[in-house]
């Protein structure tokens, strides 16, 4: 074994991972990490799989044989009574999925490192700068995250938020990603994307703000994302290039945040279009193109 992460495993029967020991004694400062769609500690390591372990310092690990339910670890410890962890669930289109958490100082294990990166096209979701659980979120603080190998759309949704909302945003002013967790409600986002900023949700927008479409050229389905810094009737239409309305995507009374609405343009032509927005004394326009 060398100093950092290693790749372990038994062949002649299944290793309680509570039962493992090593020369010298304490080196191990990590969970013992399984794959099964997604890194998770493994209780029992089992034969002719492999389990990733992180080590202080070079040595040897001692796997007994036996079976049984070991103490591999979870991903946090118990609360003694405290709140329990803020849970952050990703599922991709081939139904991998990905677990992150948010724990109270003192509640974090201290193993939250997870192992490197799985090969390319595997499904992995982790914290920068690699962790599986960070801190709760402070009004002006964020997280990163990054996602690697996932099919797209991937399906997020999160709990145990104590009555708040979390927002997911991309790193470019949430151009391309900008959604709100609420508790036990599922959020899609379409776009590839490899980093999303975590932050908490009841940040409103200072501005009133027309996103790009994406995909833009798309056939037939898009979504339009757009910002309301208070509550307002929105207007979302479409025309053509002669200045013709074709289109009526929204039309009503939207709270203050972020929204993104879904626009199938099933019975447009393929050509040049733009949508018009307007709320309160605003008014946006994007070129959108349909393709057939």
């Amino acid at each position: 074994m060398t100093k950092g992460w290693n790749l372990i495993g038994t062949f002649d029967a299944d290793v309680a991972a509570g039962s493992v020991t090593s020369s010298p004694e304490g080196i191990v400062v990590s969970d013992y990490y399984g794959y099964s769609g997604r890194y998770a500690p493994s209780a029992t390591l089992c034969m002719g799989k492999g389990y990733w372990v992180k080590t202080s310092r070079a040595g040897v690990l001692h796997l007994p044989v036996g079976s049984g339910w070991g103490g591999g670890g979870t991903l946090v410890k118990s609360s003694g009574g405290g709140a329990a962890p803020v849970w952050i669930e990703l599922t991709d289109a081939k139904g991998a999925a990905g677990m992150l958490q948010l724990a109270a100082p003192g509640v974090m294990n201290d193993a939250a490192e997870l192992p490197p990166l799985p090969p390319d096209g595997i499904m992995d979701v982790r914290f920068v700068p690699g962790n599986v659980s960070e801190e709760p979120l402070g009004r002006k603080s964020v997280h990163e995250i990054q996602i690697s190998g996932a099919a797209y759309p991937v399906k997020m949704k999160a709990g145990n938020l104590g009555g708040k909302t979390l927002r997911l945003r991309d790193p470019i002013e949430g151009r391309l990603v900008n959604v709100t967790l609420s508790e036990g409600k599922s959020v899609t986002v379409n776009i590839p994307i490899s980093r999303l900023l975590l932050e908490e949700g009841d940040q409103l927008p200072l501005a009133y703000e027309l996103s790009q479409n994406y995909p833009n050229p798309f056939n037939p389905v898009t979504v339009f994302r757009f910002a309301l810094p208070e509550a307002s009737r929105v207007s979302l239409e479409v025309y053509n290039v002669l200045g013709q309305k074709v289109a009526s995507i929204v039309e009503g009374f939207y709270p203050a945040g972020y929204h993104q609405i879904e626009f199938n343009a099933r019975d447009l032509a393929s050509g040049t279009y733009f949508c018009r927005m307007q709320a309160g004394g605003f008014t946006g326009v994007k070129k959108i193109m349909v393709l057939r």
